[in-house]
């Protein structure tokens, strides 16, 4: 019988160990599909929003350009969804900063 051990007074490692991995398991499914904070789109948008308005900069945007702050979008997501704690609009914000001074 599951969960009952062969010999009275000792534990069923096995059954214990099934347990275990399904916990796990849900646990590790429950942090996969966890929603995103942010996505590319919206740093992009706030990216631009923030350079152009903000700052008041002026961008020539071209293939390039576009190309290069979509990157920058993109590290900003992967820096916004892979911590805990951080706040999205100064990451954005340090990371446009970097890329205006590369610009």
């Amino acid at each position: 019988m599951p969960g009952q051990s062969r010999y009275p007074g000792r534990v069923d490692f096995a059954d214990t160990f099934r347990k275990m991995l399904i916990v796990l398991s849900a646990n590790l499914r429950c942090t996969h599909m966890q929603k995103q904070k942010i996505s590319r789109d919206e740093a992009l948008s706030f990216l631009l929003t923030y350079i152009v308005v903000e700052r008041n900069n002026e961008l020539m945007i071209n293939q390039i350009v576009l190309f290069q702050l979509s990157n920058v979008a993109q590290q900003a997501v992967d820096q916004i969804n892979g911590e805990i704690g951080v706040i999205p609009h100064e990451v954005i914000e340090r990371l446009a900063n970097e890329f205006l001074e590369q610009q």
